[in-house]
């Protein structure tokens, strides 16, 4: 369950249960579309998802040649393993 608090900030929040629809190939095939065409310059803007700021990163590493970093933070429990899984 995310949110966005603008730019490239993503919040999450841990439903602490299955979401299987949540990570399902479906939606990373949508954030993966939705980013090569924010990438090739047309605004598309997608709702907040994790696949949203990964997608985001490779496009950005790939078109501008620059490392990218994607930190994530929060307390124990709160998700952080289960969202780099993905």
């Amino acid at each position: 369950i995310y949110t966005g608090i603008g730019g490239p900030i993503l919040i999450s929040m841990n439903p602490f249960m299955n979401l299987p629809s949540l990570y399902a190939e479906q939606k990373r095939k949508f954030y993966r579309d939705a980013s090569a065409a924010a990438g090739s310059g047309q605004g598309f803007e997608v709702p907040p998802h994790l696949f949203s700021v990964g997608a985001a990163s490779y496009t950005a590493m790939l078109g501008d040649a620059k490392n990218q970093s994607i930190i994530i933070s929060g307390e124990s429990g709160a998700g952080k393993t289960e969202a780099t899984k993905r």
